[in-house]
């Protein structure tokens, strides 16, 4: 049987996909042995909800950020302005990082408002002395430029990282986990398997980015923080060692870096 203290350190709880049956979620997720959850933010208008909902739910911390998705001109007309904003929601007694945030050449958003955004947010980190939730995507390069140029002093986690292994260490260098979800249970994925099984188990986090990111064997359903343990499973899998040795470490990853109010 697992142990009752995972980490789900990237899980978007507050995304109208959950608005019908949240409290359920949660409380499956708990059974499951899910017993924190991190709700990174996108933007600014959602920062509220997020915060009104961990005040009512003992396990849910939160992080404050806007993500490159959400990054338009309005966001860069008023970085200055959101200043005091963000500050009242990082001085929050669980607010426990700076994110999600980071650089996505998918999207659409012109890259060099991303970028500016980005710096914007290590800046802030750094302020705060808080740690980021990092999303990349095609741009682990100039991802690592900007974070090594930053000098982060409180590190941070790329979210559902899916890169190779070079990339895994040189991230882990800058002083940043790597967060394991969904997609290491797909059997295709071996540059990130052969990662995640060469990295040290002090390096990973895990996470689910529910709503998102669907297990294998889920592909078209709504994930869920209480699939959680699937990804443990995977995880023991590709290292050799059991299950708990898995949870106990991801855990304490996630403490060190969290510091969840110094529980």
């Amino acid at each position: 049987m697992l142990a009752k203290n995972m980490i789900d350190t990237h899980c978007h709880i507050d995304f109208p996909k959950f608005d019908a049956d949240r409290q359920a979620v949660l409380a499956s997720s708990l059974r499951a042995g899910v017993q924190k959850i991190v709700v990174p933010g996108v933007s600014a208008s959602q920062w509220p909800k997020i915060q009104a909902l961990i005040e009512q739910t003992p396990s849910l911390y939160f992080a404050v950020g806007v993500h490159p998705w959400w990054v338009n001109q309005s966001v860069i007309a008023k970085l200055e302005s959101l200043e005091s904003e963000i500050a009242t929601f990082l001085s929050h007694k669980k607010c426990v990082a700076v994110g999600e945030c980071g650089l996505d050449k998918l999207c659409d958003v012109p890259f060099e408002w991303q970028v500016d955004v980005l710096n914007y947010h290590i800046e802030l980190a750094k302020r705060f002395c808080k740690p980021i939730i990092l999303h990349s995507v095609k741009a682990h390069n100039a991802t690592l430029v900007h974070l090594k140029n930053g000098a982060l002093t409180h590190g941070g986690v790329v979210h559902a990282f899916s890169g190779s292994t070079q990339e895994a260490d040189q991230y882990w260098q800058q002083g940043f986990y790597l967060g394991i979800g969904g997609t290491i249970t797909y059997p295709r994925a071996n540059k990130t398997r052969k990662a995640v099984a060469a990295m040290p188990l002090d390096a990973l986090l895990l996470e689910t980015d529910a709503p998102d990111m669907p297990m294998n064997g889920r592909q078209g359903l709504r994930n869920s923080p209480e699939y959680l343990p699937e990804v443990v499973a995977v995880i023991a899998e590709l290292k050799n060692i059991s299950p708990s040795e898995v949870i106990a470490a991801t855990t304490a990853n996630a403490q060190k870096l969290f510091n969840f109010n110094g529980d």
